[in-house]
Order: C-alpha cells, then sequence, then structure tokens
C-alpha cells in the first residue's frame, strides 16, 4: 500500500481503499469512532438490563417514568462518547484527512445512534425484571454484534454481495459505522432513506 509522511501523518490522497479503512480506525484511536459507538451501546445495554434493580430503593418509594433512568445513563454515556470523539477532530487534522460538507451527516448519524439505542434498552430495561440470565445471553449477542458492525473493516467492501447489504443495512450499528466513514473518509452522503428510517 502506498503511503506518504507529512508532517507526521499520512495523505489520504495517496491511501488505497484499505488503508483508508484502517486510517479511519486509527484516526479514532484503535478505531474511535467505531469502538466508542460499539463500547456505548455495551455499556447502556448492560446497564439498561440491570436499571431498575440497581434503583430499586428509588422506583420503590417514588413514582418515575422508567424511561427517564435510561435518558440519564444515555447521557452519562453519551457525554463520554462525544468527550472521547474530540480526539477525532486532532487526529484529522495530524493524517490531513480532506473534509467535505458530508461531514454535517456526522449529526443525524449520532442523533439516530442514540434513538437506536434508546429504543433497543427500553425493552431490556423491562425485559430485565422478569428475565434473570437476561444479562449473560445479552454479552455473548454483544460479542457478536460487535463482529459484524464491520468496526476494523469495511462490509460493504470486504463481504460479497448480497451479503454485504443484508449486514450492511441490517445492523443499524453496522450501517450507522459505514456511514460515518463514508461521510469522515471519503465525503460521501449516507443512504438518506435508511438513515431516516433507523431514525424512525
Amino acid at each position: 500500500t502506498s503511503q506518504c509522511i507529512q508532517c507526521g501523518g499520512f495523505s489520504t490522497s495517496v491511501l488505497t481503499d484499505d488503508t483508508k479503512d484502517l486510517a479511519f480506525a486509527n484516526v479514532e484511536g484503535n478505531s474511535f469512532y467505531c469502538n466508542k459507538t460499539v463500547r456505548f451501546l455495551t455499556f447502556q445495554m448492560k446497564q439498561s438490563v440491570k436499571i431498575i434493580k440497581n434503583n430499586k430503593p428509588i422506583v420503590s418509594k417514588v413514582y418515575i417514568p422508567k424511561f427517564i433512568l435510561l435518558v440519564i445513563r444515555i447521557c452519562v454515556n453519551g457525554f463520554k462518547m462525544c468527550i472521547s470523539l474530540l480526539i477525532i477532530v486532532a487526529m484529522l487534522a495530524i493524517w490531513r484527512v480532506p473534509l467535505t460538507l458530508n461531514i454535517l451527516y456526522v449529526i443525524p448519524i449520532l442523533i439516530t445512534l442514540v434513538t437506536v439505542v434508546f429504543g433497543i434498552s427500553c425493552f431490556l430495561l423491562h425485559y430485565g425484571v422478569f428475565v434473570e440470565d437476561l444479562g449473560n445471553v445479552l454479552r455473548i449477542a454483544l460479542r457478536l454484534v460487535f463482529y459484524l458492525t464491520g468496526v476494523f473493516w469495511n462490509i460493504m467492501s470486504r463481504l460479497p454481495a448480497p451479503y454485504n447489504n443484508y449486514i450492511g443495512k441490517g445492523n443499524p450499528i453496522a450501517f450507522l459505522i459505514t456511514s460515518m466513514r463514508q461521510c469522515v473518509i471519503y465525503g460521501q452522503a449516507p443512504h438518506r432513506k435508511l438513515l431516516l428510517l433507523w431514525f424512525l
């Protein structure tokens, strides 16, 4: 793979698609956006399963909508993710990644991510009270999801058709990571209709 060093960084103009995918991982500090997105999803879901049990003294004494507990945890985990994502700005400058107006799609992508995570967490919130081993099952399922999200590889280019479309678009986290890669690294717009569909 051809590479050139400029001011301690790599010029994306000479990187191949495979190297750009690797750069996207390195730009984000060991797959920063991808990894932090998965970690945000993982932490939020694991906490959602036991959130009522962990707040039993509050829930049993004071009436409070259960989703408020989720909103609090999402805000906490989301704040940690946003702080971590600040490193992206510095790394984009170091790697000299050319930016386009399509980078503004980062905002709706993150909003869609929060919406998807909140929706899934609502189900886990209620079923976590009745299913004792849901946390163990969820831990295994999240490990499988991790390998199907394309953290270190591009699903759309590495998997043969039509499996790349099935996983890349049917898995919301994989779709959001791919969309982020498109708008940040390649300067392309994501699939707008599918992004709106996952938001709804």
